[in-house]
C-alpha cells in the first residue's frame, strides 16, 4: 500500500485534488474511530470498576 502511494504521488503529485479528498476522508475516518474507541474504553473501565468495588465490598463483609 505505501508503494502504491509513493507511485501515485509521483504520477499525480500531491496537490492533487482525488489524493487530498481521500486522505481527508481516511483522516475524518480514524477521527470518528478514535472517539467511538474511547467511548467503549470509558464504558470498559466504568464496568471493571463498578464491579471490582462490588466484589471487594462482598469480600471484606464475609
Amino acid at each position: 500500500m505505501k508503494m502504491e502511494k509513493f507511485k501515485y504521488e509521483e504520477r499525480n503529485g500531491k496537490n492533487d485534488k482525488i489524493y487530498k479528498k481521500s486522505l481527508m476522508k481516511t483522516i475524518h475516518f480514524l477521527g470518528v474511530l478514535n472517539r467511538l474507541l474511547s467511548v467503549i474504553n470509558s464504558a470498559i473501565c466504568h464496568i471493571y470498576l463498578t464491579c471490582h468495588d462490588h466484589l471487594k465490598a462482598r469480600i471484606q463483609g464475609d
